[in-house]
């Protein structure tokens, strides 16, 4: 059964490279594109897709708006397609359930096809069949935390983090998760990994409450903490200078889990250049969480994890495909 997708976009081309991208996937049929929002409710009247793409900026009335008054009557899932990054978490408030960014430049080239793969995973993610979720149920569908696992990672962590999140199946405690990177990229990166894991994978947001189940991506150029307590989690997003030379720092993560969860957390720091991190581990180590660190063979950068285990901040070296049955041995150990 294919995924019937609408396309709204008030510009031309960018309708058809998304209705020619998405056209080439087994599994999606574009059923109809829309200049404007007005076409846009006529097609899903009478059409009914499963999923739709939005711009936001469009003539007569902008995709935010639509949203609104389309959502309470609809719940359509809708992956929002802008070149306006500063409009995501508005957009996802308005009830998108996916938001990808354009690239500033015309729709060609190598940033084009990373952004369009982007958009086919989000559309598979949340049609029919897919796992994905919107934001509000991403954050409400699990069961309070009464543990935690965080991983950090620099140089080589995208698919560090991938193999590990890979190997979890569903209903693991929830995991808080700092890679370096810019604003503009945490919100693909965590759809990508949402489309392809068994657990469920957000960019957290100020004031989430940790769930069950659940992975939290720390956004971009923010720093990330989780306050409260076991049973209360929740996360703290927030701006401020670098730690460590980075902002998403992991100390900045680790260091707030060692105080608020009284042992009840598993600290993970992969390959990454640097020293961010270790520091952090050994506050987790030192307040009786578990501690793990990369091992070099499988680092791309041993810089992190080795820091941290000289520091004696990591009471375990692993490989990283050995880091997944960690994390289930340490579920046990902790229940």
């Amino acid at each position: 059964m294919s995924v019937r997708v609408l396309i709204v976009d008030d510009s031309i081309v960018a309708r058809e490279v998304l209705k020619r991208a998405l056209a080439k996937v087994p599994g999606i049929e574009v059923i109809a594109t829309a200049r404007d929002v007005y076409e846009a409710r006529d097609h899903i009247v009478s059409l009914k897709p499963d999923v739709m793409t939005l711009d936001i900026e469009m003539p007569k009335m902008n995709g935010i708006e639509f949203l609104k008054r389309l959502i309470p009557q609809h719940d359509l899932p809708t992956v929002v397609v802008t070149s306006h990054q500063s409009r995501r978490t508005e957009a996802l408030q308005a009830g998108a359930r996916r938001v990808v960014v354009k690239p500033s430049a015309h729709l060609v080239g190598s940033t084009a096809e990373t952004m369009l793969a982007e958009v086919i995973s989000c559309v598979m993610a949340i049609g029919p069949g897919g796992h994905g979720q919107g934001a509000s149920q991403l954050l409400n569908s699990g069961q309070p935390a009464r543990s935690v696992v965080a991983i950090g990672a620099s140089t080589g962590g995208t698919d560090a983090i991938k193999s590990v999140l890979m190997s979890l199946p569903a209903g693991l405690p929830p995991v808080v998760v700092v890679q370096h990177m810019p604003a503009g990229f945490t919100n693909s990166f965590a759809a990508r990994l949402n489309a392809e894991c068994q657990v469920q994978v957000c960019e957290a947001r100020d004031g989430d409450r940790l769930q069950t189940g659940h992975v939290y991506i720390a956004p971009g150029g923010q720093h990330m903490r989780v306050r409260g307590g076991p049973g209360s989690f929740e996360i703290s997003v927030r701006d401020g200078d670098k730690v460590s030379g980075h902002r998403p720092s992991v100390d900045v993560l680790f260091r707030s889990i060692a105080l608020v969860a009284k042992g009840k957390a598993l600290g993970i720091l992969l390959t990454g250049m640097g020293r961010d991190g270790a520091q952090g581990l050994l506050s987790m180590a030192q307040s009786g969480c578990a501690t793990v660190a990369q091992d070099e063979a499988s680092s791309v950068v041993w810089g992190m994890p080795r820091v941290a285990w000289e520091l004696g901040a990591a009471k375990e070296l692993l490989g990283i495909t050995d880091m997944g049955r960690r994390v289930l041995s340490w579920q046990k150990e902790a229940a």
